[in-house]
């Protein structure tokens, strides 16, 4: 899904699963782990992630980083394969026992070959076992597009479309 016609307004689409027994992993694909990181590492992996699809924290400064970084409602990991990694998971987990999905994604140069998909899959088991009773997301026309697809073949169904920034949030403030 594009952005608005006539606009530069993005598309969101939240996204939830509402039980386990909705996951469906991704089959086959290289090996990933999920491995907790904090501080610099989150920044750095945030930042790379999402420089090429506009995420807002490609313009927060030091002390909305540290702001973010220091939030106890947030976690945050690393997708690991072959000891390096692959991309960022951030979740809140401030209400229980729902866990939003605030930041997912893959380093730029692993894109297309199937870490997604096996990134997803690992992050969901964990995020499963939390326990949780709903995870959700939402994601963007902005964001990459094999994004939607991903979640969809994780098992998310959409709940919600709406046009521009997360309601409720200031570009500041938003997710990501």
């Amino acid at each position: 899904m594009s952005a608005v016609a006539g606009t530069n307004e993005p598309v969101l689409t939240f996204l939830q699963m509402e039980s386990a027994e909705q996951f469906r992993p991704a089959a086959g694909g290289p090996e990933v782990e999920v491995e907790l990181i904090d501080g610099a590492d989150v920044k750095r992996l945030t930042l790379a992630v999402g420089r090429d699809f506009r995420w807002p924290s490609q313009q927060w400064d030091e002390d909305r980083w540290g702001a973010y970084l220091a939030d106890p409602a947030f976690r945050h990991w690393a997708g690991v394969s072959g000891g390096n990694a692959v991309g960022i998971l951030s979740v809140n987990v401030g209400s229980p026992p729902q866990a939003e999905i605030d930041s997912f994604g893959v380093l730029p140069e692993l894109i297309g070959q199937g870490m997604g998909g096996a990134f997803l899959s690992a992050s969901l088991r964990m995020i499963w076992a939390f326990p949780a009773s709903r995870v959700w997301l939402h994601t963007s026309s902005d964001d990459h597009p094999h994004a939607l697809q991903n979640y969809l073949a994780r098992g998310f169904r959409p709940f919600a479309r709406s046009t521009g920034a997360v309601p409720g949030l200031t570009e500041n403030e938003g997710s990501r």
